[in-house]
């Protein structure tokens, strides 16, 4: 099989078979994708799966050459774990090493553009740090939101501590949401500059 193109995942659309793993270079966002699926799988299940099954019941699934090898190789040991000591086993041994690092760096140091919304701005970085879940370098909710906010565009944060009651309010609210709050601001104050 070829490992020119990047892994992708292909699900079974009723959830009754393992997600796939696609042969190609594992990237921390397929494994991502894998392991959501995975997740999926396992809630969907029309018998329950246990954790201790977990592994077994999607190791079939990992059709990467290099990864399906591997579990072949050390199929008892890995058959042992659980799902996530097996996803960080997987994260460890498939990705270049200190992508978790290098991905943090990239979201402290992202700034926003000129000629960039506030929403795609926060997405990408909430993107990024998704991939760091359950792990030790993934950001809180708040560790995003001050990210984010010390990284916007000096005219974005001068319009929002315009009101520092209003910011407050703000800050409290849940990340999704203040995402969509701070975008509305961005909107129109680039609406009004128009």
């Amino acid at each position: 099989m070829s490992t020119t193109g990047t892994a992708t995942v292909i699900i079974h659309p009723a959830h009754k078979v393992a997600p796939v793993l696609s042969d190609g270079i594992t990237t921390p966002s397929a494994l991502l994708d894998w392991e959501n699926a995975c997740d999926d799988f396992f809630r969907d299940a029309k018998d329950p799966i246990t954790d201790d099954k977990k592994v077994s019941k999607v190791t079939g699934g990992l059709q990467n050459s290099r990864i399906s090898i591997y579990v072949r190789n050390n199929r008892v040991r890995l058959h042992a774990l659980t799902f996530p000591d097996f996803m960080s086993e997987l994260r460890e041994t498939f990705l270049p090493a200190g992508w978790g690092k290098d991905t943090l760096r990239k979201i402290l140091a992202a700034r926003m553009s000129l000629d960039q919304t506030f929403y795609n701005f926060c997405t990408d970085i909430i993107t990024s740090n998704n991939l760091l879940a359950n792990g030790p370098l993934h950001l809180t909710d708040e560790h995003i939101k001050e990210q984010v906010f010390n990284n916007v565009t000096e005219d974005l944060r001068d319009k929002l501590e315009e009101s520092p009651d209003k910011l407050v309010e703000i800050n409290k609210l849940p990340l999704q949401k203040w995402l969509n709050a701070i975008s509305e601001i961005d909107i129109k104050m680039v609406k009004t500059q128009t």
